[in-house]
């Protein structure tokens, strides 16, 4: 029970973690992008 709690803690780091790195990820290539437009 609580091997699964911590795991679900886990996965909810990375979720966001991911949801953060993957936003960045946009607007660094949307500024890389403007300057070619």
């Amino acid at each position: 029970m609580r091997s699964s709690k911590l795991h679900n803690q886990c996965m909810v780091k990375i979720k966001s973690f991911l949801k953060v790195s993957t936003i960045k990820h946009n607007q660094l290539l949307s500024t890389m992008l403007v300057p070619n437009l």
